[in-house]
């Protein structure tokens, strides 16, 4: 049986939404090693497990939007 909560039980991007949150992860993880800041230090700050953070990075699951308000303000930047 699949977790509810699991990357690989998510309803599937189209292309188009696929194609944007890449692009936002791809810009996630350039401001968090640009500030020197791990996936696990910045999962541990969002409450998140560092799995679910690489997820978000590799724009393989949508990132809601509560946590991405935290996620902006936890790197210093705006959505």
């Amino acid at each position: 049986m699949l977790d509810a909560s699991s990357p690989s039980s998510a309803v599937a991007m189209a292309d188009h939404e696929r194609a944007f949150y890449v692009r936002l992860g791809e810009r996630i993880a350039t401001t968090r090693k640009t500030q020197g800041i791990t996936q696990v230090q910045l999962a541990e700050q969002l409450g998140v497990a560092q799995q679910t953070m690489a997820h978000y990075e590799g724009g393989t699951v949508r990132i809601p939007v509560e946590t991405l308000a935290q996620l902006a303000q936890h790197l210093n930047t705006s959505v």
